[in-house]
């Protein structure tokens, strides 16, 4: 085997190369104010991270073709970080404000010593002197500007030879034979398209396949294309749960999938207004409808102001009608007990086993006891020769907020379904407003935060992840935009949920195109 990158460019078995990394990163000060100082934007603890990571990164980074250039104000701001500058291999200064700081390059500075624009000096065995080159296409001086600034020079530092035989002469001498540098008559414009200029040129001659880019997040994911992303295979590998992508991962870019009733039998949709609540709820409807006929699953659907989730009827999923005030969910509530019970009494369905092996309960939390074999302390699910006759049921509930100021006795019916429900096929996917939800001491709401699994859209402030019992991270100060945000259970994933939207048409037209589709099958 090899061991590191130059062993392997070097070696005869190799089928393809792998390319040198070069991570720039100008401006420590900067850096270090925003993420690791006093003030910064993480947490401690993430700071602390961050800092290990970047040192790791200078360490261990060459054996494997990562190097790291890093350009600082002074040596003083990167000195407290004692293992990051002791991990820096090569070190390079220009010019200095203060002489003693050459001496972190292993040089002894002079007072009054003179270094021009762009000379440095290369720390190591020992000291190397070097001129920056510059990327910009110089232009000429004008000869006479050339002859007049060379001639004032050379009267400068005859008067200090003559002021250093009177014992009246100060500082060092000046230098009449320094040549110009040609790129201080350019303006930063001109520089700037210079370069742009070189760069052009440089692309147009490479012989070799470009590099490929560097990929994020898009601000649109339609769900379209992520299900023609998602194989048809994948539905299946989940066994008794209903398994449908809703949205792109931030860490592969590829489809996030979503397991109903495998993560948690309760799914919390919370974000502030026009931040894509209903479009997600509508994307998990959707995307499951897609994937499973009826018999698999089936939706009991309310929303409590005007939803774009009212479009959907028609969907031969559908659980009866769309409810659209809280009275219309009290009798969907009511239809569900009378499913319930039916469910009951032919016996229930088994207690549903989470991915870690931990069982529901009725109360709404996790039994950590979890299933083993009779001779070992792994882990197993339930038996596949268990099979459910009934469908998977998710009731889907937008504005949540709604009921906790109707006075309906919707909420006290949803406590009950849920906590029976849980063991009886039935999934509970609501969505709502963070704030109004964070605040609520209504025992339903407790009961669906309970679960610490859902989806917190756009946050505004970190504490959002208290709703679901989650730190989540600082990220830049710019606002997410609709439809972003983090999947959490048992963590937390940066996620961008699809939209059903499709060109050329509006979230009503492609809803109802949605329906018509899945309903033909």
């Amino acid at each position: 085997g090899v061991f590191t990158l130059t062993e392997y460019l070097s070696s005869a078995r190799r089928t393809r190369h792998f390319p040198y990394i070069v991570v720039l990163l100008d401006n420590f000060t900067t850096f270090r104010e925003t993420f690791l100082g006093d003030n910064a934007v993480l947490h401690m603890d993430q700071a602390g991270k961050l800092l290990s990571d970047l040192t790791a990164l200078v360490r261990e980074g060459q054996a494997v073709g990562i190097h790291l250039v890093m350009t600082v104000d002074s040596w003083n701001v990167i000195s407290r970080y004692p293992a990051l500058l002791n991990a820096i291999g090569l070190r390079l200064a220009l010019r200095q404000s203060d002489e003693v700081d050459y001496t972190y390059i292993g040089m002894k500075g002079r007072e009054g010593m003179v270094v021009p624009p762009g000379r440095g000096f290369m720390g190591g065995a020992s000291v190397l002197e070097f001129q920056v080159a510059i990327p910009a296409s110089p232009r000429a001086m004008p000869e006479e500007q050339e002859h007049s600034d060379v001639e004032s020079r050379r009267a400068a530092s005859l008067a200090w030879l003559k002021a250093k035989f009177t014992g009246q002469a100060t500082g060092p001498r000046p230098e009449f034979d320094q040549p110009q540098v040609p790129v201080e008559w350019l303006s930063s414009e001109e520089q700037t398209a210079s370069l742009s200029e070189l760069c052009c040129q440089l692309k147009a001659s490479w012989p070799h396949e470009p590099v490929s880019t560097v990929r994020s997040l898009p601000d649109i994911v339609p769900l379209q294309g992520l299900l023609a992303l998602s194989s048809d295979a994948d539905s299946g590998q989940h066994g008794l749960h209903c398994v449908a992508p809703i949205g792109l991962d931030d860490r592969d870019l590829l489809p996030f999938m979503m397991a109903v009733g495998s993560d948690s039998p309760t799914f919390l949709v919370a974000g502030p207004a026009r931040s894509g609540k209903s479009t997600l709820l509508l994307s998990i409807i959707l995307s499951l409808a897609s994937r499973y006929p009826p018999n698999r699953v089936r939706f009991a659907v309310a929303g409590l102001r005007r939803s774009p989730v009212w479009d959907i009827a028609g969907l031969p999923h559908l659980f009866g009608n769309v409810a659209k005030t809280a009275t219309e969910l009290e009798g969907l509530l009511e239809r569900l007990v009378v499913e319930l019970d039916g469910r009951q009494g032919e016996g229930g369905w088994p207690p549903a086993t989470m991915d870690d092996g931990r069982q529901t309960t009725d109360d709404g939390s996790m039994d950590d006891r979890r299933q083993t074999t009779d001779d070992s302390n792994s882990i197993v699910h339930r038996p596949s020769s268990i099979v459910r006759s009934e469908a998977t049921i998710v009731l889907v509930i937008d504005d949540l907020e709604e009921l906790l100021i109707s006075g309906s006795n919707a909420l006290q019916m949803l406590f009950e379904i849920g906590r029976r429900g849980r063991t009886l096929g039935l999934n509970i996917v609501a969505a709502g407003l963070t704030q109004e939800l964070s605040r609520s001491y209504d025992q339903s709401i407790e009961y669906l935060r309970r679960g610490q699994t859902g989806f917190l859209l756009c946050p505004n402030f970190r504490e959002d992840g208290d709703l679901l019992n989650v730190r989540l991270p600082i990220m830049s100060h710019r606002a997410f935009p609709a439809g972003r945000g983090f999947f959490v259970h048992r963590g937390w994933t940066l996620t961008h949920a699809a939209t059903p939207l499709r060109e050329g048409l509006d979230i009503e037209q492609s809803v109802k195109a949605w329906v018509g589709q899945i309903a033909k099958g």
